[in-house]
């Protein structure tokens, strides 16, 4: 007993912090979510024509104000080490540029302001606000170009938002401005693709999570899968760099990166509790809450200008890999039980292997790939990684689901077999204790219907068993139609023996002492004229006695029932003597 308690008590806590868990992400979720939305509304679609050219001129030399070329635009930070984080760099526009052109290239962690003589062309956009980072992230810029730009110095001043590599101008040329954005689009458009493919994936799985909570009680598991499915489609979509194109306010773009990264933790760990054994489930609470905590610390040192999320992004980081480590452990430890126990792998198994060893492979490349400041998409592995871990675990899950539905549909039907009887539907005599149970704890007033169904044996040895089932199907059928009215309850409790309880929402006993009455006689009349209609040999008679079971009085339900019960073989009794008149009388 002492074990079944701390079973019970360890199964509510688990439930209680997964409820808490759901109610911190979801919130986590909607505020991400508005923002998202928010950047789609405010979006500028840029109206290009439909003989968009992508003819570009990208050997592009860049000067120091040294006079000394500039070999890695994109780390800038070497240029100015000594200057506060500001510097310069300049170039010459060439004489033969066609019409309509611009210089075109991406911004990371900077801000610009671009002269010709003292004509100001650009000056980076800047959204202030305490919740910012420091930087606008990355930018896509557009410098339109007329003719007498041509043969003139071009300068860049720039202001480094940290001093750290990876921060300058890349993916530079002279081009057509439709044909810069297009090609930038079109060049990502696989990794659009997947992100769409993720939150599809996402969406189905957190409806076949919420459906399939339901066949395995409080398991929120594919849920889970399908929200870090969602957390991990919003950090790839921000990064695949394309909304910036058309938002001004990249800084809040940049905000976003750092608020995905913060999502993915949560749901991750809450996936992996499903494969840990209850004594691990509280760490694995206890690290969402740290992370949760994690992140809000972080919010403040923002806000306060201590640190910006960029600068702490090694916490958020490693938050992620401690996630996915915990998810990897979880996993495994369930391969393992699952081939100790069975003694055997399957698709199932191996689908989850794989799985597991594509995002864990391409999450260490994109780390390694971020410290070793590579150019180019920072999320670039990892989003073809987890769409392979979706896919593995998406075809792993069938198995989960089936084998729930299948566990579901069993207890089902030991359910009905244990509280419905059979044959005719209704309710079984442990149903009927159950419910005096109920009853007498509850005090509340019932009526109490005893029925019995006469001439069954003779049907049974006459006509033999299957009239005699036929006999008893059609009585229960009467029975369930004439009460079928709220608050009543109809059992069979033996061969032939059927019950019915009656009761009111408002426990009047006046009304439920009629509603007998009304039932009784209504069922009288059915039979009646059923055996006036029918060609077999034998009626369908059915004796009924009721009475009312009266909590504030002395008398107990078993004595109340016992009342209706003689009641019922006193009408018993009348029917058979009617019956016995009738044939004497037509005998003779």
């Amino acid at each position: 007993m002492p074990i079944e308690k701390s079973t019970s008590k360890a199964v509510n806590t688990a439930i209680k912090q997964s409820t808490f868990i759901f109610v911190l992400y979801i919130i986590m979720f909607v505020f991400m979510l508005s923002i998202i939305v928010y950047l789609v509304l405010t979006a500028n679609l840029p109206d290009y024509s439909d003989d968009w050219v992508n003819d570009s001129i990208t050997d592009i030399v860049f000067y120091s104000v040294n006079d000394e070329p500039v070999d890695d635009l994109m780390n800038l930070y070497m240029l100015n080490k000594d200057s506060n984080y500001r510097a310069a760099i300049y170039t010459i526009v060439p004489d033969d540029l066609s019409e309509n052109t611009a210089l075109c290239f991406r911004t990371k962690h900077i801000y610009l302001t671009v002269f010709i003589g003292n004509e100001i062309l650009y000056r980076t956009p800047y959204t202030n606000s305490r919740f910012y980072t420091n930087s606008t992230g990355a930018n896509w810029v557009e410098i339109p170009l007329e003719a007498h730009h041509k043969g003139k110095t071009l300068r860049i001043n720039y202001q480094l938002s940290y001093d750290e590599p990876n921060c300058g101008l890349s993916d530079i040329a002279y081009c057509r401005p439709d044909g810069f954005v297009l090609s930038v689009i079109y060049e990502r458009l696989p990794s659009l693709f997947i992100c769409i493919v993720y939150v599809v994936i996402g969406i189905i799985f957190i409806i076949i999570g919420i459906i399939a909570s339901r066949l395995i009680k409080n398991d929120f598991s594919l849920f889970w899968l399908g929200a870090l499915a969602l957390s991990v489609a919003s950090y790839c979509f921000f990064e695949t760099q394309v909304l910036q194109i058309f938002v001004v306010n990249t800084r809040l773009i940049h905000l976003c990166v750092m608020f995905s990264m913060a999502m993915i933790p949560i749901p991750a760990i809450a996936y992996s509790s499903t494969f840990l054994e209850f004594k691990f489930k509280s760490l694995a609470f206890s690290f969402m809450i740290i992370s949760f905590v994690s992140f809000f610390i972080l919010t403040i040192f923002n806000i306060a200008g201590i640190a910006d999320y960029h600068t702490s992004i090694l916490v958020l980081q490693v938050l992620i890999i401690l996630a996915m480590l915990i998810l990897g452990v979880g996993i495994v430890n369930y391969i393992f039980n699952y081939i100790r126990e069975q003694k055997k792998t399957n698709v199932y198994v191996v689908a989850m292997i794989v799985g597991l060893l594509c995002i864990i492979v391409t999450g260490f490349i994109d780390i390694i790939r971020y410290w070793n400041h590579s150019a180019g998409n920072a999320a670039a592995y990892l989003r073809v990684g987890f769409f392979g871990f979706l896919v593995c675990f998406s075809i792993a899950s069938c198995e989960r689901i089936v084998h729930a539905f299948q566990t579901s549909m069993h207890a089902k039907m030991i359910s009905k077999l244990a509280y419905e009887d059979g044959l005719t539907g209704l309710k079984n005599r442990t149903s009927y204790q159950e419910k005096i149970a109920s009853i007498e704890t509850d005090n509340i007033p019932t009526g109490i219907v005893m029925m019995d169904l006469n001439n069954l044996k003779y049907v049974n040895d006459t006509f033999g068993h299957e009239d005699g089932d036929s006999l008893i199907i059609t009585a229960a059928s009467f029975i369930k139609q004439v009460f079928n009215i709220p608050y009543a309850d109809c059992y069979r409790i033996g061969g032939d023996e059927f019950v019915v309880l009656i009761q009111d929402s408002n426990n009047d006993i006046v009304y439920i002492n009629k509603q007998c009455y009304d039932c009784v006689e209504a069922l009288r009349q059915m039979y009646c004229e059923f055996n006036a209609s029918r060609t077999e040999a034998f009626d369908i008679v059915i004796a009924v006695g009721y009475n009312l079971y009266r909590p504030n009085s002395d008398i107990s339900f078993k004595a109340a029932a016992d009342v209706a019960d003689s009641l019922m073989y006193d009408d018993k009794r009348h029917l058979k003597s009617v019956s016995n008149n009738i044939d004497e009388g037509l005998n003779l």
